[in-house]
Order: structure tokens, then C-alpha cells, then sequence
């Protein structure tokens, strides 16, 4: 498993706790993901940009407890080019939207691994 993507090490460390609470909190992710994205992309969509920002950083929040690197640096840069108004926040947010979906396919095809 690419630990970019998924790092259970660096998921114990953040909530200074076990692996079992780490692997839990992967779980929690995994399970609120699709209000997560929805909520990134209806946002997007419309272009809401208020409601785009409060959407990723409420992901982002989330993800950063759980041990995934990769989610955590696309979240974190689409959040700061949104509040900065940059114009690239269009790219971003299509890898953002493609780190969730790795993360997704990652979770799924070592699933027995994580819980």
C-alpha cells in the first residue's frame, strides 16, 4: 500500500492513539466521503465559491487525522487558493477529486488490511 495515499503510522501518530483507533478513523472517512465529495462537487458545480471553500475545509479538517497524506496536501492546497482567489483552483480541484478517488480505491482493495 502507497503510504502517500494511505499511512497508518502517520495516522497513529496524529491522534496519538493505537493502530486499531487510527484504522477506525479511515473507516470514519471512508463512510463520510460521499456526503464529503458531494458536497465538494455540488458546491464546485455551481461555482458557490463560498460554499466550495466551507465544503473543502470541512474535508479537509476531517482528513487531517486519518493518516492520508495525499488527501491532506490537495485539500490543503485547493482550500489556500480558493481563499486566496487564485485562478488554478480548477486544476486542484480536479486532483483533489482524483486523490479521493485513489484514496477510494486504496481503501476498498486492502480493506481486510484496515480493519
Amino acid at each position: 500500500m502507497d503510504n502517500n495515499i494511505i499511512d497508518l503510522e502517520l495516522g497513529k501518530k496524529l491522534i496519538n492513539g493505537s493502530e486499531d483507533r487510527a484504522r477506525d478513523m479511515l473507516t470514519m472517512l471512508m463512510d463520510m466521503l460521499p456526503e464529503h465529495e458531494k458536497g465538494i462537487k455540488t458546491a464546485h458545480d455551481e461555482k458557490n465559491h463560498d460554499a466550495f471553500v466551507a465544503e473543502v475545509h470541512k474535508f479537509r479538517g476531517g482528513v487531517c487525522y486519518c493518516g492520508t497524506p495525499q488527501l491532506q496536501e490537495t485539500s490543503t492546497a485547493l482550500e489556500t487558493a480558493l481563499k486566496k482567489g487564485e485562478e488554478n483552483t480548477d486544476e486542484l480541484y480536479h486532483q483533489l477529486i482524483e486523490a479521493i478517488d485513489t484514496f477510494k480505491d486504496a481503501f476498498n482493495n486492502n480493506h481486510k488490511k484496515l480493519i
